[in-house]
């Protein structure tokens, strides 16, 4: 049996070490604003990438959050909601490997 969502009894810091990641990217409206998808995303599909969105109404990400990244990134201009935020990602890296 697979399920869709699990409880994980560990903090993100202790999660993100258990993961076979190469980068963490964090995305904030505050980030330096990215405006080709080719400088998030290198073409290489066995490259493992962990990806965190802010997009809080009111509030920013911890300091300990900030911590597990070096890249802090914004795609817009523009504040923009969850959904819209995570479509655009997802977009950047189909794009940037041809997936699409």
């Amino acid at each position: 049996d697979l399920l869709l969502i699990s409880r994980i009894k560990k903090n993100l810091s202790e999660l993100l070490k258990s993961i076979d990641s190469e980068e963490i990217i964090l995305f904030s409206s505050k980030g330096k604003l990215v405006k080709n998808h080719f400088e998030l995303f290198n073409k290489n599909l066995t490259k493992n990438y962990v990806v965190i969105v802010g997009c809080f109404q009111k509030g920013y990400f911890s300091e300990e959050i900030i911590s597990l990244s070096n890249k802090i990134v914004s795609i817009s201009q523009y504040q923009l909601d969850a959904w819209v935020a995570l479509n655009k990602v997802i977009g950047y890296y189909e794009s940037s490997n041809d997936i699409v």
